[in-house]
């Protein structure tokens, strides 16, 4: 705030550039809440059918909301298994580009979801290449502000979980990256973050998580465990003798 002012001319410097760094206020991150597996699929379950692959690919796909609500037919790759996020819609529900330079990506597409999809293209009328995925029933994409309330809010409530934002679906999508065991760089360029750093700083607690190290333990005792066995066994033979 007081930078937008200094740069405004608003006050002449900023006050907090004055502070020591141990004197500067620190922000803290809170834990984002995600969905489990289990409550995916209740989520899913009691959405609205119209609204049910739209979630779906909310959660499994990790768009932004204007990314999703942006995305063409042609975007969808099923021969390559990809969603290519190449636009985004604007508040006034216009084309633009994507965030940043970064956020133009590749996302992988799960093959249960694009089964999903094929099937809604083959149920939609509006199915040729320019078309959007999702429309309204009048072939024009979504309203931003409006879809939280009429897809997610609802099925949120008749599965019996607690409210969440729209944007903590693509948390979850994260946390399944995560959970997966995908290293950092990936889930990165998977969720259009302009730098690894910034994913790290988002989701570092799910990488200390209990199911991380349980892989790790698991991965240490793929690569080393033969070898740590085998030395203690070698120097047991050799105290025996």
């Amino acid at each position: 705030m007081f930078a937008h002012a200094a740069r405004r001319g608003l006050i002449e410097v900023n006050p907090v550039s004055k502070l020591d760094r141990s004197e500067r206020p620190r922000v803290s991150r809170r834990e984002r809440p995600v969905l489990s597996p289990e409550e995916i699929g209740r989520l899913l379950e009691a959405a609205a059918p119209r609204f049910r692959t739209l979630l779906a690919t909310a959660i499994l796909s990790g768009l932004r909301q204007g990314e999703l609500l942006g995305l063409h037919w042609r975007d969808v790759d099923f021969d390559h298994e990809l969603i290519h996020v190449r636009t985004a819609l604007d508040r006034k529900r216009r084309d633009v580009p994507p965030k940043t330079e970064r956020a133009v990506r590749d996302v992988v597409l799960m093959p249960a979801l694009a089964d999903a999809l094929r099937q809604h293209k083959k149920e939609t009328t509006f199915n040729r290449a320019a078309d959007y995925v999702f429309t309204t029933r009048s072939g024009t994409p979504h309203h931003a502000p409006h879809i939280g309330l009429r897809a997610l809010k609802p099925a949120l409530e008749d599965a019996g979980l607690q409210p969440i934002r729209w944007h903590d679906l693509r948390h979850t999508f994260a946390s399944l990256l995560i959970a997966g065991g995908a290293n950092i760089t990936f889930v990165s360029r998977q969720l259009g973050h302009t730098s690894s750093q910034i994913t790290l700083g988002i989701y570092a607690h799910l990488l200390d998580g209990e199911e991380q190290a349980r892989r790790t333990r698991e991965m240490l005792q793929v690569m080393l465990g033969g070898y740590v066995s085998g030395g203690v066994a070698n120097q047991t033979t050799t105290s025996d003798d």
